[in-house]
């Protein structure tokens, strides 16, 4: 197989092609503003997706491709909840996350909530909630008397 010079190589070598690939704030994929609709493919992009210090890529042993991303790679979509109240979220690729002590939940500035998805090269991988997703969750946070919200799932108790 050939490798395709004008879609690869160093970062910067093909301004044209920089943003080509991008993921929005809600977990999109687009390939020059057109909408993925192949979610096999977006699987497949997750499994080869890096952080550099230049920003995210696409890396495979003979290619690496730029790829802008708004905000976090993942998005949270949705979450069930077992009888016990155990909660799993489901991610953008339509896989499901149990939010159990493996994870971190924070929130940022804008009161947007992220959760660690794994780790890759260092790096830990975010998935940003939709407000969806957000509100969806509220109903099973209570306060505490000092106001703080808690929610508990899987033994694991998260103080927002």
């Amino acid at each position: 197989m050939l490798r395709n010079e004008q879609f690869s190589g160093n970062l910067g070598e093909t301004p044209s092609f920089n943003d080509a690939l991008s993921i929005d704030a809600s977990g999109v994929w687009y390939y020059f503003d057109q909408a993925f609709e192949r979610l096999g493919l977006i699987r497949l992009f997750y499994t080869i997706l890096h952080k550099t210090q230049n920003g995210f890529v696409l890396k495979t042993p003979v290619e690496i491709v730029p790829i802008r991303v708004e905000d976090a790679p993942f998005a949270v979509i949705g979450l069930n909840a077992d009888e016990q109240g155990n909660i799993s979220l489901l991610l953008n690729d339509e896989t499901y996350l149990p939010l159990n002590s493996e994870r971190i939940l924070r929130q940022d500035f804008r009161n947007i909530l992220y959760v660690n998805v794994f780790e890759r090269d260092e790096y830990r991988f975010e998935a940003r909630f939709t407000r969806n997703a957000y509100l969806e969750l509220a109903n099973y946070m209570t306060e505490y008397p000092s106001g703080a919200l808690v929610l508990r799932s899987f033994d694991t108790e998260f103080v927002l």
